[in-house]
């Protein structure tokens, strides 16, 4: 995608630019016209930050390796805390949220 835009940039067209690097073509267009930026994902925005995620990880792995493994429900309260911390009216976090963070990182807990 990177180097059609590049291509297109430097004045090939849009539909050349499609054909020769087989990317789509209302993707590449919106790119060159600069409705979308690079690196731009679609989808809700992260609820915990990177850092107070990995510090919820942190206190799982913790809490597992001195024999008191987190059940799901108090890691729901955890990150809810936090998220909370930063800003008090903040929903409760997600089924959805749990799923993803439990996905990315392996965690080790009681599930229940």
């Amino acid at each position: 995608m990177l180097r059609a835009v590049e291509a297109c940039k430097e004045g090939m067209s849009v539909r050349q630019a499609v054909r020769i690097y087989k990317v789509p073509r209302s993707t590449l267009a919106d790119r060159v016209n600069g409705r979308v930026t690079h690196g731009a994902v679609s989808g809700p925005g992260q609820l915990l930050s990177k850092s107070d995620e990995l510090s919820l990880v942190r206190y799982c792995q913790y809490m597992a390796s001195h024999g008191h493994p987190l059940i799901k429900n108090q890691c729901f309260a955890f990150g809810t805390s936090i998220r909370r911390e930063r800003d008090p009216n903040a929903q409760p976090l997600s089924r959805t949220w749990w799923r993803n963070f439990h996905q990315r990182h392996h965690l080790d807990l009681t599930i229940i």
